[in-house]
């Protein structure tokens, strides 16, 4: 069968976790390039990635060995974070989610001969996007409530550390209960699904989240708290959307399940979805046929995303929170003189144990992760200019 085709498309990907939208959209890219019958398609895992795949047993037949070699031109796919091309492979594309400078603080070393395609128009406006659902509308519609109850739900993700908006708190305490939600909890879907359901607000702390548009097809408004993203956002003309505190309705308004806003957003994603073929399709026939992005597209994509990170994400450290003692971090580091006063754990977290009295022996065993003190360091500090080149 392989002598069929030239090429085999094969991609570098972490394992595959269920609560990690865009992991999981990215391995369902696998399934897409095979449904189009271009070629075979593989999946190797990043090596020295931590954790391990637990991946759906579908992907079985997937899985190779990252030196696989079944005697065709490869076409590696690899994540923006995966640097240089692991797999050999003859062409290489870059999959390019949130911005990377963004995330890693600083751009990754991508190449004049690399193909770079979004992974969301909300992510990303510069580059072409070949975006599609990964939301089951029909089966989201039976966690849909016919009466709200007075609940906020604050999801706290992929969190970037900057001054908050001090009326958020007065916004929050007008409902009877407020629910917070991380990357990890609740780990039951249902459950998650049916609690964002029932709530007549959805506020994201997370500048850039799939739940977003989950939220928005159980019938709840969001109201997105951390604005970086507002202009890619805008650009979907998603109803139910809001990116200030004037723009969210009364809570009259709010408790009443409003069958238009879900009407919207799910012509929105269908709109994407039909659209998508067209899009996949050049997106195929770009990477078969078409130049790379050369010098000067790689040097206009670093650019934009320079332009990114200096006004809308104003240059801030991030903060992935997962557990209670993050969210505390991340609500301290937030005040830029809490932040200074953080610093010096960052001395004692590197301090040899045996150097220290007991006290602060034990002290040092119990402070977070190394990224977390890093990121009150980073906020004491002026970022130093960066280099494209």
């Amino acid at each position: 069968m392989n002598n069929l085709y030239k090429w085999h498309w094969h991609l570098y990907l972490p394992p595959f976790v269920s609560s990690s939208n865009g992991i999981v959209w990215i391995w369902n890219l696998a399934r897409k390039l095979r449904d189009k019958g271009i070629g075979p398609v593989y999946i190797s895992l990043i090596q020295d990635y931590p954790g391990s795949s637990n991946h759906p047993r579908i992907f079985d037949e997937y899985i190779v060995p990252t030196s696989f070699d079944d005697g065709l031109q490869k076409i590696g796919l690899y994540p923006d974070f995966v640097e240089g091309n692991p797999l050999n492979a003859v062409k290489v594309i870059r999959i390019v989610g949130a911005s990377t400078l963004c995330l890693q603080g600083r751009f990754m070393m991508y190449s004049p001969s690399d193909y770079l395609v979004s992974a969301s128009p909300a992510a990303n406006s510069f580059l072409n996007d070949i975006y599609f659902p990964t939301e089951d509308v029909e089966d989201l519609k039976q966690y849909r409530v016919s009466k709200k109850k007075d609940l906020v739900v604050i999801y706290y993700g992929k969190l970037r550390i900057w001054p908050p908006d001090r009326r958020l708190d007065k916004l929050l305490r007008q409902f009877n209960r407020r629910v917070v939600i991380t990357r990890e909890w609740p780990s039951d879907k249902f459950q998650l699904r049916s609690l964002i359901s029932e709530a007549m607000l959805l506020v994201s702390m997370d500048a850039l989240t799939n739940i977003s548009f989950e939220s928005l097809l159980l019938g709840t408004p969001v109201y997105m708290a951390d604005p970086a993203y507002e202009g890619n956002y805008r650009a979907l003309n998603l109803k139910g959307l809001y990116f200030s505190l004037e723009e969210i309705p009364d809570l009259d308004t709010l408790r009443q399940l409003d069958e238009r806003l879900v009407k919207n957003v799910e012509s929105s994603l269908y709109t994407y979805s039909n659209g998508f073929p067209q899009k996949f399709d050049k997106f195929i026939s770009d990477v078969l046929t078409g130049p790379p992005v050369g010098v000067s597209g790689l040097r206009a994509y670093f650019k934009s995303e320079l332009q990114f990170y200096e006004k809308e994400w104003r240059r801030s450290p991030l903060l992935v929170v997962s557990s209670q003692t993050k969210i505390l971090l991340f609500v301290l580091l937030r005040h830029r003189f809490l932040a200074y006063l953080l610093t010096p754990l960052l001395l004692i977290k590197f301090v040899p144990s045996f150097l220290l009295p007991g006290r602060l022996s034990l002290l040092k065993s119990r402070i977070p992760n190394d990224e977390i003190i890093y990121a009150a360091f980073r906020k004491s500090k002026k970022i130093r200019e960066l280099d494209i080149f």
